[in-house]
């Protein structure tokens, strides 16, 4: 999942150990990244097929069960080993009002989805934390990575209370894990997607 890991914690707004309890999600629309690690396939009591997946993330895993339609449309991605993005509802099931269920609306792949999902990041740094080597190593790790994604800086100065939001006009990237490691390790930088 390291691959990933930019989706799962910038872009998914909830993980696998949320699914434990739907009703702390009602009516709530949810985007889910993992991994499949298991499928089981049946046959209900009326002779219709089903499919529960088994999908982990960070925080752990969930089941995903497949029945009638939504067996139907989404089990040729249950595959063990594949990476999915899961766009989701949390509602009352249909014959059970009661009770909720996560029913999905669309599943892409992760590896497909990595570049289109991140649309910017901005990376924060104040201006005294600024030196030539961060400069440096920041600008060779960019420029190795073109790709789809606004690159934006926004730059503080605390002693002045003053902030420059800056746009690259001229460059685009490709938000990769060892950018995002580089920023993470170094304590004078920040950064926000999307």
């Amino acid at each position: 999942l390291d691959e990933f890991s930019i989706i799962l914690e910038n872009v998914c707004n909830t993980q696998m150990k949320e699914l434990e309890d739907l009703t702390k999600l009602p009516n709530q629309e949810v985007t889910l990244g993992g991994i499949v690690t298991s499928v089981r396939e049946g046959t209900t009591k009326k002779g219709n097929p089903f499919c529960i997946a088994r999908m982990e993330d960070y925080s752990g895993s969930a089941e995903l069960p497949l029945f009638g339609q939504d067996y139907m449309d989404w089990t040729r991605y249950m595959k063990v080993g594949c990476f999915l993005f899961v766009h989701a509802k949390v509602q009352p099931k249909q014959w059970k009002k009661e009770e909720l269920e996560l029913k999905i609306n669309k599943i892409e792949l992760l590896p497909d989805v990595k570049d289109e999902k991140i649309e910017r990041i901005t990376i924060t740094a104040n201006l005294d934390d600024l030196n030539d080597a961060m400069i440096n190593e920041l600008s060779s790790l960019i420029k190795e990575r073109p790709g789809k994604a606004e690159l934006c800086f926004l730059v503080k100065d605390s002693k002045d209370s003053i902030q420059v939001n800056m746009v690259s006009k001229t460059m685009k990237i490709s938000v990769q894990k060892d950018l995002i490691s580089y920023i993470k390790s170094n304590p004078a930088l920040k950064y926000t997607i999307n």
